[in-house]
């Protein structure tokens, strides 16, 4: 017992640190994605370039994370294979990101504007219609994704049979199917805008989950993971352009570019994704009396291929609801993108 709860008090502690860290480094870097790239179309070719280096980096983890940890573990034992492991891989990334660094810059009029005091930020932040509404939408987004990943372990094993190391194959098909139709979506975006590409992404995301109810082995669940890969990518490509079409909007209004607390407080809202996959998990486990390595388990079987299909279709009906309330169409942001470009201009002027 005691050694347990050393060990939740250690992953605690690191889980915190690593949070609070991620936050100080990935909030004012994302941040730099609307002030840098101001066009739709600059935009989504951007967005293609990072969500296909975020799945190859991805992909890159899922394939060599268990080879490194396997062969420095015969040297040095299993916590040293995996400490070692963590560390190339943590190096790795720490220096992609240094070098993505290099190509980084912020606008100066934007750099020396007067920042509003935090509490009247963080309201105005709040009480915008256009946040409001996106990041509602976001939230199942985010709980859709979370709960397809918390349950694909169990659906591997418990109903269609697979070994764990199976999922390997799934999410490697779903990637590499997300980055190849980006082009696709880039011109699905272009042409009716990021709203309805969202619109159309998801539905198809949520409707793609629908063969679970049915399919019963690893080829099957592969196809599954394509039709959901194809969706991926659209999904993917507009998130990030939608919230810098609000961070736009607001601009518009109280003059100033306020990137940071939009993002900052995005990702505080969307962590909250973490703990309604948390609360499904135990009531779909728990209502089917899920008992680990007892095979077979028909009532889990049917639970987990309910929960899979079900659950997404009542989010999906909650970020309808709450797109359909979201006011930043692609005639807004047209209209936006001519008001900023004239106010982007008078304040390139003062700064000559």
């Amino acid at each position: 017992m005691i050694f347990d709860l050393r060990m939740f008090f250690y992953f605690l502690i690191i889980i915190a640190l690593f949070d609070f860290i991620f936050t100080l480094v990935a909030v004012p870097y994302i941040s730099l994605f609307p002030e840098m790239f101001e066009g739709l179309k600059e935009r989504a070719e951007v967005s293609i370039y990072r969500q296909v280096a975020a799945m190859v980096g991805v992909i890159i983890a899922f394939a060599a994370m268990p080879l490194l940890v396997d062969v420095l573990a015969g040297r040095f034992g299993e916590f040293g294979g995996w400490t070692g492991a963590s560390a190339i891989l943590g190096f790795g990334a720490g220096g992609a990101f240094l070098l993505s660094l290099l190509g980084s810059r912020e606008r100066r009029e934007f750099s020396i504007e007067k920042a509003l005091p935090f509490i009247t930020s963080l309201k105005l932040t709040i009480t915008n219609r256009s946040f409001f509404t996106f990041v509602s939408a976001s939230l199942m987004i985010s709980f859709i994704w979370g709960w397809l990943s918390a349950m694909v372990p169990f659906w591997v094993v418990y109903v269609i049979g697979a070994g764990l190391p199976d999922m390997a194959y799934l999410f490697l098909t779903k990637f590499i199917v997300a980055m190849a139709l980006y082009p696709v979506w880039w011109k699905i975006c272009l042409r009716f805008g990021s709203k309805k590409t969202l619109f159309l992404s998801v539905s198809l995301y949520v409707i793609f989950l629908l063969p679970i109810l049915v399919i019963g082995d690893l080829l099957q669940a592969m196809v599954v993971m394509a039709f959901l890969g194809a969706a991926l990518s659209g999904t993917t490509l507009v998130r990030d352009i939608m919230l810098s079409d609000v961070i736009d909007e607001d601009e518009t209004i109280t003059g100033v570019r306020r990137e940071g607390i939009y993002f900052g407080t995005y990702a505080f809202i969307d962590r909250f994704a973490l703990v309604l996959v948390a609360g499904a998990t135990a009531l779909v486990l728990g209502l089917t009396g899920f008992v680990p390595d007892v095979f077979p388990q028909p009532l889990v079987s049917l639970g987990i291929r309910l929960g899979m299909t079900m659950l997404p279709l009542v989010a999906l009906a909650v970020f309808l609801f709450s797109l359909k309330h979201y006011p930043l169409g692609r005639e807004k942001v047209a209209e936006l993108r001519k008001a900023l470009d004239k106010l982007h201009a008078e304040d390139s002027d003062l700064c000559l």
